[in-house]
């Protein structure tokens, strides 16, 4: 509610309002919003009014608190629409972006949509991006990259948006690590959809990091996320440094992988993978040290090469650029189900002729269930020290060619066991994520 001088009818003075204010204020331009940097408070809204934006740079600053957050929302969610080359910059602190939809047009190369830090470099922290959706901002030249969300700074929340349509170079979202406070996001219940297939690198949905921040701990929590056709490249999603965790998300025709890419300590944990047979879905790309991969579902993909799971050697603690060895990594109580390709695949970038590279080690893969198809190949296949895989209480049961099977596996008759039988996350669908408005 706005707070404001009220004169008393007697005409004794002004009572002056002795509580937090918060003033409620109702702008219709990017010049309107920026006039406003310096004057916002805690608990203020901005309404941007319904209507379309074309070319302007929203400057959204502030310096709110937990408790009095400062909101930027649409006066209805779905009618402000920022097309052309719009874009939102979120710079300072305790900031609310709510309700908006960037559609259409396309930005020059080196800037993004929406980025969480100011011109000068300074970045944003505790701020909040939610119910807005971002779709087919897309040069004519699909050579020219820009990042959709940049993410700068710490303790973000990017929560119920719906992120679809990117068909040029350039990561979607990409949280960045390069500054002093870095780290620790939620992104939780978007729906990220329609990345056809780059050509080459640099085309992912989400990218924690960089090569050069393998060192740095991210804390970020990728949660609850519907993922639908993301095809980009091999990386659907990669984490480039440490002490981040892919929770309850779910993966549906995406052609490429999760790739723990380089750092160490990653939780995966309560992911449904759903390929639907499309040639070059797959799962997850392994390297580093710690790493926990369970009570996920890896269903009906179908790999054009690799594997389901694929766990990859290299130099123990990892180099700039390279694959590490994989250590001391847990594949527990996961089901893997229809899926037309091996199902593990183990030292890949291993070459007996080089003494700095080494296999997997310390890997523990126990109480997973697998059904396999008919004619579907090896189980697991690959170069591995004696040891370094440790095989326990696994069960198989499919096809009617079962040889291969490793060691710490039994095999279940075809027809006592059905996947039903087993409790495993259920697969989230367009209705549970992404803006509330839309639904």
């Amino acid at each position: 509610m706005k707070c404001f001088a009220q004169i008393l009818a007697t005409g004794l003075g002004v009572l002056m309002c002795g509580g937090a204010c918060a003033d409620e204020i109702r702008i219709s331009s990017a010049k309107q919003l920026g006039a406003l940097a310096g004057t916002l408070e805690p608990g203020d809204e901005v309404i941007l009014e319904n209507g379309t934006y074309t070319d302007q740079h929203f400057m959204f600053k502030g310096e709110g608190t937990d408790r009095g957050p400062i909101v930027l929302k649409a006066e209805r969610p779905g009618q402000v629409i920022l097309n052309g080359s719009s874009r939102l910059s979120i710079a300072g602190s305790h900031l609310v972006l709510d309700g908006l939809v960037f559609s259409g047009g396309a930005l020059s190369e080196g800037v993004s949509v929406i980025e969480f830090r100011d011109p000068s470099g300074a970045e944003s922290h505790s701020c909040v991006l939610k119910n807005t959706v971002i779709e087919n901002v897309n040069p004519e030249d699909p050579t020219v990259k820009y990042f959709w969300i940049s993410v700068y700074g710490s303790g973000h929340l990017l929560e119920k948006n719906r992120i679809s349509g990117q068909k040029h170079t350039g990561v979607t979202l990409a949280v960045r690590m390069g500054g002093e406070k870095v780290g620790h996001h939620v992104i939780r219940g978007n729906h990220f959809a329609g990345r056809p297939e780059g050509d080459g690198n640099g085309f992912e949905t989400i990218r924690i990091g960089v090569g050069a921040n393998r060192e740095k701990n991210g804390h970020v929590v990728i949660e609850g996320n519907l993922f639908e056709d993301c095809n980009g490249e091999i990386e659907i999603a990669s984490f480039k440094c440490n002490d981040n965790a892919l929770i309850g998300n779910t993966f549906l025709r995406c052609k490429g992988s999760v790739t723990l890419r380089q750092g160490h300590r990653s939780r995966i944990v309560n992911n449904h993978f759903d390929g639907r047979g499309v040639e070059g879905t797959r799962a997850l790309r392994i390297t580093g040290d710690d790493n926990l991969i369970e009570n996920n579902v890896f269903g009906n993909l179908a790999g054009a090469k690799g594997a389901v799971l694929y766990l990859y050697s290299g130099p123990p603690g990892g180099v700039r650029g390279g694959y590490a060895q994989v250590r001391r990594t847990s594949i527990s109580k996961n089901l893997f189900a229809g899926n037309s390709k091996r199902v593990f695949y183990y030292s890949g970038k291993w070459d007996p002729e080089n003494e700095g590279i080494a296999l997997p080690e310390e890997v523990t893969i126990a109480d997973n269930l697998l059904h396999v198809p008919e004619g579907a190949p090896t189980i697991a296949t690959g170069d591995v020290k004696p040891g370094g895989i440790h095989w326990e209480n696994n069960r198989v049961w499919g096809g009617d060619d079962l040889e291969q099977v490793p060691g710490g596996f039994t095999v279940v008759p075809f027809g006592e066991m059905t996947i039903r039988d087993v409790p495993f996350p259920v697969a989230l669908t367009a209705k549970d994520v992404g803006p509330a408005w839309m639904k």
